[in-house]
């Protein structure tokens, strides 16, 4: 900039390496100086959006998701097309929260599954907004209509990224919340014996969980010991072996 002070990808990563550490140290003047920056190179070119984009994630990453929003919707006048702004604009919506702020995140999560539909990320932000719906409902009908659609998007999720244990959480969590735990458990089982047992503490906490719903407090204390096996250090053991204590007697650590 010294030598090209009008060269505007130099601003844009200025912008994004001023943003970057105004993330880790929640400075406000360096946010002042990335956000600056990112105006200098939407002035140099008010037709190209990249800049804005790039504010707008910026503002996501502060929390600050109503203007980070404003931002996405100038990317989307200047170009509707730009790669994934509707997951954008939806996520800010989901994470900003309101009844309100659902519904749009729901739209805009749609619009994006029409103009990327083999992209994992919109379907995994409708499901998070399905669950969310879910449990805000007072009435069970309602509560297993959101969550069978919160199944399905995560099915579609998970037929992208196969490998994804996250994604079998999240939607085994969709399972549970229906009222299907033996389809649940199904799931875990199809993905335990397919991918092995190292690094998966989660899905051995999540059966233990349904096992212990169900009552099935033998297969419950199993999973639960599979579970302190791959994460020792476990912050609920205790709650756990507390209330299974009158049912299983779990192994103690050598």
């Amino acid at each position: 900039l010294a030598q090209s002070p009008n060269f505007k990808p130099a601003h844009i990563y200025l912008g994004r390496v001023y943003g970057h550490f105004a993330v880790q140290t929640e400075d406000g003047k360096i946010l002042d100086e990335a956000i600056t920056h990112f105006l200098k190179a939407s002035l140099l070119d008010p037709a190209d959006p990249e800049s804005l984009f790039h504010m707008g994630r910026l503002y996501m990453d502060v929390k600050k998701y109503s203007a980070a929003e404003d931002q996405f919707e100038k990317v989307i006048k200047l170009n509707e097309n730009y790669p994934l702004i509707h997951y954008y604009i939806g996520s800010a919506n989901f994470l900003q929260g309101g009844k309100d702020n659902l519904e749009r995140a729901l739209k805009a999560g749609k619009i994006e599954t029409q103009k990327n539909p083999n992209l994992a990320g919109a379907y995994i932000l409708l499901g998070k907004i399905h669950k969310t719906k879910a449990e805000k409902e007072t009435t069970p009908r309602e509560k297993r209509v959101q969550f069978e659609l919160c199944k399905q998007e995560y099915q579609k999720a998970v037929r992208l990224r196969p490998k994804d244990v996250s994604l079998y959480i999240s939607l085994v969590s969709c399972y549970v919340g229906s009222g299907e735990t033996d389809s649940a458990l199904q799931i875990i089982k199809q993905f335990v014996k397919g991918e092995g047992t190292s690094g998966y503490a989660e899905l051995y906490q999540l059966q233990g969980k349904i096992y212990e719903m169900k009552g099935d407090y033998q297969s419950a204390g199993v999973a639960y010991e599979r579970y302190f096996g791959l994460n020792p250090g476990a912050p609920d053991r205790g709650q756990i072996e507390n209330r299974l204590k009158p049912y299983y007697q779990f192994k103690k650590d050598p």
